[in-house]
């Protein structure tokens, strides 16, 4: 960007004539061009250059010249090539690029803040997408010689290059970068480059670089076809041994060329700058909006190229971080082939997948989007990394249409005030050196301009059809995308980019000796600094842009990453329209936003589809992967007993603490409830209402005994023992009272405790009332011994002795291992039962098991003795009973060992009850009939006689 001193400046193709009171210079294009009279020739190409006003003319400094060289300019006129048929089409887009910069020094030398006094130019050429052409403009820029390329030399006096900006493609880019950033001057690029450099040091530091024998050595040959022939047996090796797949060879055989991610490597490209962001943004940016949506199995379909090859490595890499799975990663070429379209298509067809993710250029995606619609593809949302943002495809065939809803993540729009009425201001009578115009007015009117030496019948025929321009047309009635604002994206970063370097001198020429950036606080001067001087500003740039963009680079050279979220739609009167839905800015707080006023997905309008290899487990289930299959592809498994997941999706369960429990869908857990035999349920109501009545009953009968007790019906058999053996078992009904209700220290203590005394004591009684009746018999036979025993002393110290034993055991197991409440988390799931804990169980069953010893010892003496001759004879009675008590308890031994929770207590309470009450009838009933029914049975005659009877 510069100023000359001089009105014309000369080349190899002519002189082009300036406007000496403007003080003008030449600013060239040099392309490819077809379709216009004025472009007949490859080469130098006239663009008048924009001054300042007259004011301001005066005071201007002399800068090296300015050589903006733009990839903006190599596509605008594109050749395609479908089913055989020759397509020649006029990029308008790439023509408002080129637009785009001239607006942007226009606009820096009219503004009175910026570069005050000085006057920006620019040159233009076109490296049609290809390294040797956009090598071949660098050395033209560096030596001045077009025809003849004179490399480390330089034909043009002054020669002093400042900044190249270019080119779109990254490829193109990189090759620039590898000669321009040799000494680290500073390169920015828009969708390619900004490279400021000092000519004359350049081609000094360059010619002797390659001179030196220290630096480059002559080879005798070529050595490239041996090293591609060797690493290509290598690949087949690797292939056929099964260590890498034709797909990863297919990437590793690429020559030349990197993603854009490679030029944030400062140690290889340590000078090199750009306006927008790096592409592992994009990937970033397309996973996180996957995640976002919910899909967690998606596919992905990328062109064989290098941006296809490394962008969809980067996206599999991040969606792997947030656990989503590829259902399937396709392939296609850019060179047309119908086999692997199809292939591509089917397995797009037969995926279950409804997300798929693109990384493709515009014009690489056709054929695969047509074979697409042909087979009717529907039900799939397409998610686009930025070039689909670039295409007008998707609005120009219906084919397009199954891709109706499709997000496309964009380069930011910028605004550019001003811009839009500078291109209506694209008149041919205003531009004659515009070697494009006519191609643009054709194009944008569907006209044709007629020239002298066209043929006169295809004249005739536009004639007629009234398609000849007439160069009258209204821009301002056109609706084409040419002057839609909100297209304006990498159109803006040119504008950025240019306004970038501007910035930078501004910056440069605000230094003041003292507080300067280099060595001793100093600055450098206009004219005469150094290119790594220039990229230190360049580097440190940061300024607002018109519509408020924060314009800086990081330590990288990568500017703020930011995209623009769009979503094409296509609207029920069949016309389309991208939506601004949202933005990724990776620099906020909050990365992703969207418009909800835009992004209204209702019925009828456009319904994104879940895509997922298997439908989530929702909380209450636990992922089990399908063996052999992705992650991402699971059955649901309910948790286990005791186990909850409270979270979608959830890898495991995990259990409740001791006190809580899983609810019915297992996915929250809830306090147990506590349970015991309570008084208030009628499991407990019901026993203790039956305790108490049938502690009445041997009440009643020891008062009827008493009131009777000189009758001989109670006075046989000894009749103390009959009153023991009345209160003990009213002692054994009242204690089943104790194992009712909640548990507590007391009621723990005591309740086996009382049992045991109580049904110990009431066996002994029947086991010294058989033996009574035993020695009673024995004692009448003439000479027994047994005389002595008879009397009150035997029994009375039988129920003694072996009631103390029951004692002495319950005091050992209460001073050992006494029995305390507790809370039994485990017994029954979801309860929490309040309990005895015995303490000793071993304690327990010996109590249990002297209980059972005595019962034993008195059935076996009560069988023996139950046909002795004896009126007064209770022993079949007593049989009976310890049969029943004997079956009682051994019926409680299995039962109190299967039964959990509060029905151990009620089972215990029933044996207690079943075999008290089984002692009492079997005992004493019998004796109760006489006394009450049959009282002329109750004599010592009848007794004797009956006796006598039986004899």
């Amino acid at each position: 960007m510069a100023t000359h001193t001089h009105d014309t400046e000369t080349f190899d193709t002519g002189q082009v004539e300036g406007d000496t009171a403007d003080q003008t210079s030449a600013v060239t294009l040099e392309a490819e061009t077809a379709g216009s009279p004025n472009n007949h020739h490859e080469g130098v190409v006239p663009y008048r250059r924009v001054g300042r006003n007259a004011q301001r003319r005066s005071a201007v400094h002399s800068l090296p010249e300015a050589g903006v060289s733009l990839g903006v300019a190599r596509y605008i006129i594109v050749k395609k090539f479908t089913s055989g048929t020759k397509l020649e089409r006029f990029e308008l887009r790439r023509y408002r690029w080129v637009q785009s910069l001239i607006f942007t020094v226009q606009e820096i030398n009219q503004n009175l803040n910026l570069l005050p006094n000085i006057s920006l130019g620019f040159e233009i050429y076109d490296s049609c997408n290809a390294e040797a052409r956009a090598l071949k403009g660098i050395i033209f820029q560096l030596s001045g010689k077009k025809e003849q390329l004179i490399p480390n030399y330089c034909c043009r006096e002054p020669n002093h290059l400042l900044a190249i900006v270019g080119d779109v493609s990254s490829q193109v880019s990189i090759q620039m970068a590898r000669i321009l950033g040799l000494y680290h001057f500073p390169q920015v690029d828009k969708g390619g480059a900004i490279v400021i450099m000092d000519t004359d040091y350049y081609l000094g530091e360059g010619n002797g670089q390659l001179s030196s024998p220290s630096h480059y050595m002559k080879m005798p040959i070529d050595p490239t076809p041996n090293f591609k022939q060797e690493i290509d047996e290598f690949l087949d090796l690797a292939v056929s041994e099964g260590i890498t797949s034709d797909t990863v060879k297919a990437h590793l055989t690429v020559t030349y060329g990197a993603s854009a991610v490679v030029l944030s490597n400062k140690r290889i490209f340590p000078s090199f700058l750009r306006i927008y962001p790096n592409d592992r943004f994009v990937s970033l940016g397309l996973a996180n909006l996957v995640s976002h949506f919910g899909w967690t199995w998606v596919g992905i379909v990328a062109e064989e190229t290098d941006y296809g090859g490394y962008g969809s490595q980067m996206l599999k890499e991040e969606l792997a971080k947030l656990g989503i799975c590829i259902a399937f990663f396709e392939t296609v070429s850019t060179v047309y082939s119908e086999k692997r379209i199809k292939q591509t298509t089917a397995v797009i067809k037969e995926s279950t997948a409804n997300g798929i993710v693109m990384f493709f250029f515009q014009y690489n995606m056709y054929s695969l989007i047509e074979e697409i619609a042909r087979q009717n593809i529907t039900g799939k949302i397409w998610v686009a990394s930025e070039p689909w943002s670039l295409t007008t495809m998707l609005t120009e065939n219906n084919c397009f249409k199954v891709l109706n809803g499709t997000i496309i993540f964009a380069i930011r729009r910028g605004n550019m005030v001003g811009f839009k009425q500078f291109l209506f201001n694209l008149l041919p009578s205003a531009h004659p050196d515009d070697m494009f115009i006519h191609t643009f007015w054709e194009y944008a009117f569907g006209c044709k301009w007629m020239y002298v030496n066209q043929n006169l019948l295809e004249n005739q025929t536009l004639t007629d059809r009234k398609q000849f321009c007439t160069a009258k047309e209204d821009l301002t009635k056109l609706d084409i995308p040419f002057f839609d604002a909100s297209s304006f994206r990498y159109t803006y970063n040119v504008h950025i980019a240019v306004n970038v370097v501007a910035h930078a001198l501004q910056n440069l020429i605000d230094c003041r000796m003292g507080s300067g950036p280099f060595e001793n606080a100093s600055c450098t001067t206009l004219g005469h600094f150094m290119p790594w001087q220039l990229l230190h500003y360049v580097k440190n740039v940061h300024f607002k842009a018109q519509n408020g963009d924060d314009i800086f680079f990081d330590s990288n050279g990568d500017p703020p990453a930011v995209y623009d979220l769009l979503l094409w739609h296509i609207n029920r009167d069949e016309t389309s329209q991208y939506l601004d839905i949202g933005c990724f800015d990776f620099n906020a707080k909050e990365v992703l936003t969207f418009n909800k006023t835009a992004f209204i997905l209702t019925a009828g309008e456009i319904k994104f589809p879940h895509s997922a290899c298997s439908e989530s487990c929702s909380p209450g289930y636990r992922k089990v992967i399908r063996e052999g299959q992705p992650a991402c592809c699971f059955d649901c498994i309910a948790c286990s007993s005791g186990e909850i997941s409270n979270q979608t999706d959830s890898n495991d369960c995990f259990r409740c603490t001791s006190a809580y429990w899983p609810n019915e869908q297992r996915d929250d857990c809830i306090q147990k409830r506590t349970d015991f035999l309570s008084f208030n349920e009628p499991l407990g109501t019901t026993m203790a209402a039956l305790s108490i009545f049938a502690a009445f009953i041997p009440a009643a009968i020891l008062f009827i005994f008493i009131k009777n007790k000189n009758t001989p019906i109670v006075k046989a058999n000894n009749r103390e023992l009959s009153y023991l053996l009345l209160f003990a078992l009213i002692l054994c009904f009242l204690c089943s009272l104790l194992f009712i209700g909640q548990p507590t220290t007391i009621t723990c203590f005591l309740r086996q405790v009382v049992f045991g005394i109580s049904f110990a004591l009431c066996v002994s009684c029947v086991l010294a009332k058989t033996m009574m009746v035993i020695i009673a018999f024995r004692a009448t036979i003439p000479n027994s011994n047994l005389r002595q025993w008879v009397g009150p002393k035997l029994p009375n110290a039988v129920v003694f002795t072996c009631t103390l034993l029951q004692v002495v055991i319950c005091c050992a197991w209460l001073a050992s291992s006494p029995p305390f409440p507790e809370h039994n988390m485990t017994s029954q799931n979801g309860i929490i039962i309040l309990e005895c804990n015995e303490g000793s169980n071993v304690a327990f069953w010996i109590l249990l098991s002297y209980m059972g010893v005595l019962a034993i010892a008195s059935f076996a003496m009560a069988f023996l003795a139950r046909n002795l001759p004896d009126s007064f004879n209770e022993a079949k009675f007593i049989t009976f009973s310890m049969l029943v008590f004997l079956s009682v308890w051994l019926s409680f031994i299995p039962a109190y060992l299967s039964t959990k929770g509060k029905f151990v207590v009620a089972v215990e309470i029933f044996a207690i009850i079943s075999s008290s009450a089984g002692l009492l009838t079997c005992i004493f009933i019998p004796k109760c009939i006489i006394i009450l029914l049959r009282p002329e049975s109750n004599s010592r005659d009848y007794l004797m006689n009956r006796g006598n009877n039986r004899k």
